[in-house]
């Protein structure tokens, strides 16, 4: 309710919660409000982990799918591994939206409280 000035944010804020809380998740439930994240890219200058953000995301769409497969083609591993990515993934789609969430929470607060909001390209680059 917070964000009733700012549509767009309130609805990738539900977007997202929708998969974070769907039961069996896949790269298309996240792939929508991935990327649509870049819109808010100048929040991420006010981010925390947004490097870990990333390494998360990289090893939860490499590892998932080899550990679906091992346990479903080859028999090999179980499920186990497999729901441990799940939480994994799960818990890198959360500090996504709470970045993205806290970082225009601070933008908010340093524009209405007259402070400087210049962006530095080189900022922007390295959050990328």
């Amino acid at each position: 309710m917070r964000f009733h000035k700012d549509p767009p944010l309130l609805i990738y804020a539900v977007m997202s919660l929708l998969a974070i809380y769907k039961a069996y998740p896949s790269i298309a439930d996240i792939g929508i409000y991935i990327s649509l994240s870049r819109l808010w890219i100048y929040t991420f200058i006010h981010a925390w982990l947004s490097l870990t953000l990333l390494f998360m995301f990289v090893v939860s769409c490499i590892l998932g799918p080899i550990f679906w497969s091992l346990w479903i083609y080859s028999g090999t591993a179980n499920a186990n591994l497999f729901y441990a990515m799940t939480l994994f993934s799960y818990a890198a789609q959360i500090f996504l939206l709470t970045n993205i969430v806290c970082g225009k929470m601070k933008c908010d607060f340093l524009s209405e409280n007259g402070l400087d909001l210049t962006i530095d390209e080189k900022k922007v680059t390295l959050c990328l």
